[in-house]
């Protein structure tokens, strides 16, 4: 090698070739030569130990040495335009020269094939260096910057090629691949040795570009043929994808945002503005998902676990917001809240969808409640600000059955049931005191009753279908005491009843005067009847006796009265006359025949017999008898009963 650099010195210098071009000359071959010897470490070349990519390479200097020189010079100006050296080995090499002395270096194999082409500036600076193969195929190229940086091809012998861009310290700054045709397939670039960007060509189809960061997180993004992002994706240090965004028309359409060993969001956006986000747990199911409007209002919120809805939110901007919670048993609850966030309905509902209670609220308080059975009745709840309530039952019909009205501390102050929208029931209480019941039939009439404190009967009343009363009886320790019978000619009868069930009867006129008093022993047993007229004069009374007998009084305007006596049969035995002050003015005394005629005997105040006389069971004189006063003789009617059908 020693010999050939000698060789070609001397020629160079007995053809004037300046120092510089020499130098040149004599490095290139050199450089290949060593590039061609075996390291010491494994036997290979330092061409094949360090790779092309570092600038190790065989040279087509050959080195054996020239066996003949040939330089052509330029008519004109006596330069040198080309130097042809034919070599020992059969190669030649070719330096042409232009005006500028800018020169190139061609290497020919014996078999005329070219195996190297250099080119140099006017001011020896290599500018390109191509190698080529045994068919005349570029193999390697070299393409040198004034900067110290250059480019490096390599062609593959299927025709695809790589292309590695250096900077001045000869760190690669861009890697890129071509395919046969020429068309780019990958490119590469990188920052002080580490690679920075990357991109994926698809003839026809997509692009792919990757931006690795120093903290060694990533962005990957997807280009369509027409050059429009259509995917975006980040990665962390890990490889973990962080994020993934899908693109249409430069428009965002879906994104992915994940977090490592947690959930998963995805958006969807659509082409009228509005939007679809879902939420996946580290499982891959579904936990969430919610939908907004175009102009970024939440319009729906759904949340799920195990796959199955557990709650839901259906807002509407300025209005009202609707909370649905699921069961696992199929049941469910909504909730409705107004625009201020307060609740203002609350409906629970079975697992077949029948609701079971619908509450409602004002200001936080609840105002109404429905509670609904299947097929069965429905219970409305109305609650007042000043804490009284009421509470309706309807029957699955939809008819009222049931009213009922609460005060502020929950104590019941009415009951009312209704049949067919009628009332037929009602009950007023008074905490403490009294209970009323009412009962209305259906032909108008009513009864009313009153309870006391301890439930005990106090009073019943019955009234007509006109309202007018038609009994009132009253009740101690569920004892009747009184009874009061009202008549529909204006009348009334009030029973008095002891505790031992003895009682009186009183009737009373329209115009409220005592007309008749009848009592009645513990058996009810009639044993005194009296009577008064209009104007309050006392005109009969009965005594009733146990063994049927009675004595009937009549009592005369001038304050005299008579006295009937009748046996046990209703047979008169006695008539007795009393003056105006009572005393016996005269008497008549009967005895009766087994055909039923009877005597009449008549006595004056002494008790003298003075007439006597028979008469038939008919009352019809008979016969005198040896005492028989003319006039007085006779049978006196009984007296009639004012109670008789009243009492």
């Amino acid at each position: 090698m020693i010999t050939v650099l000698d060789g070609l010195y001397a020629q160079s210098i007995a053809n004037g070739i300046s120092s510089d071009v020499i130098k040149n000359l004599l490095i290139d071959p050199a450089g290949g030569y060593f590039a061609s010897l075996p390291t010491s470490v494994s036997g290979q070349t330092y061409e094949a130990f360090y790779g092309t990519a570092w600038g190790a390479h065989s040279t087509g200097v050959p080195v054996s040495p020239a066996a003949s020189i040939e330089y052509r010079t330029n008519a004109t100006t006596g330069l040198i335009e080309s130097i042809e050296r034919d070599l020992t080995s059969g190669q030649v090499q070719i330096v042409k020269f232009d005006a500028s002395l800018a020169y190139t270096s061609s290497l020919y194999g014996a078999g005329g094939q070219i195996e190297e082409f250099t080119s140099f500036s006017a001011s020896n600076f290599k500018l390109q260096d191509i190698y080529f193969d045994g068919n005349g195929n570029k193999t390697q190229q070299y393409d040198f910057n004034l900067d110290s940086s250059y480019v490096v091809h390599v062609f593959n012998s299927d025709g695809t090629q790589v292309a590695g861009v250096f900077d001045p310290n000869d760190q690669m700054t861009e890697y890129a691949t071509f395919a046969v045709n020429g068309f780019k397939t990958e490119d590469l670039f990188f920052t002080n040795g580490r690679e920075t960007t990357r991109y994926d060509f698809v003839e026809g189809g997509n692009t792919t570009k990757y931006e690795f960061h120093v903290d060694g997180s990533q962005n990957v993004s997807l280009f369509g043929p027409n050059g429009q992002l259509t995917e975006y994706a980040t990665f962390a240090a890990d490889g973990f994808k962080t994020q993934d965004r899908y693109f249409t028309n430069a428009t965002e359409t879906t994104r992915y945002d994940f977090v490592e060993g947690g959930n998963t969001t995805k958006y969807e956006f659509h082409v009228d503005g509005t939007q679809n986000v879902s939420l996946f747990g580290p499982n891959g199911q579904l936990t969430e998902y919610a939908t907004f409007a175009a102009n970024g209002f939440k319009t729906q919120d759904r949340y799920f676990t195990n796959a199955t809805e557990t709650t839901r939110y259906d807002f509407v901007e300025g209005g009202n917001t609707t909370k649905y919670e699921f069961h696992v048993d199929g049941s469910q609850n909504v909730s409705l809240f107004g625009p201020n966030g307060q609740l203002t309905e609350y409906a629970t509902f079975a697992a077949n969808g029948f609701k079971t209670q619908d509450r409602y609220f004002t200001n936080a308080t609840e105002t109404t409640r429905y509670d609904f059975v299947e097929g069965g009745n429905t219970t409305k709840y109305e609650f007042h600000v000043d804490g009284t309530q009421n509470v309706s039952l309807f029957g699955p019909n939809g008819q009222l059955t049931e009213y009922a009205t609460f005060a502020a501390n929950g104590f019941k102050t009415q009951d009312r049931y209704f049949t067919n929208a009628t009332e037929t029931t009602r009950y007023d209480f008074v905490e403490g005191g009294n209970t009323t019941k009412y009962e209305f039939h259906v032909d108008g009439t009513q009864n009313v009753s009153l309870f006391g404190p301890s439930g005990q009967l106090t009073e019943y009343a019955t009234f007509a279908a006109n309202g007018s009363k038609t009994q009132d009886r009253f009740f101690t320790n569920g004892h009747l005491t009184q009874e009061n019978d009202f008549l529909s000619n204006g009348n009334i009868i009030v029973h008095m009843i002891n505790g031992d069930n003895s009682e009186t009867a009183t009737l009373y006129g329209a115009n409220g005067m005592q007309q008749e008093l009848a009592k009645y022993d513990y058996s009810g047993r009639l044993y005194q009847d009296f009577q008064w007229d209009s104007s309050g004069h006392i005109t009969q009374q009965i005594n009733f006796n146990a063994d049927g007998s009675r004595t009937v009084f009549q009592f005369h305007a001038d304050n005299s009265y008579d006295a009937y006596l009748f046996n046990s049969a209703l047979q008169e035995t006695e008539f007795d006359s009393f003056n105006a002050l009572g005393n016996l003015t005269g008497f008549y005394k009967y005895s009766y025949n087994n055909d039923g005629s009877y005597w009449s005997t008549q006595y004056d105040a002494t008790g003298h017999a003075i007439g006597k006389s028979e008469n038939s069971s008919s009352g019809q004189w008979l016969q005198n008898g040896g005492i028989y006063i003319p006039g007085n003789g006779g049978s006196f009617p009984i007296g009639n009963l004012m109670f008789s059908g009243q009492i």
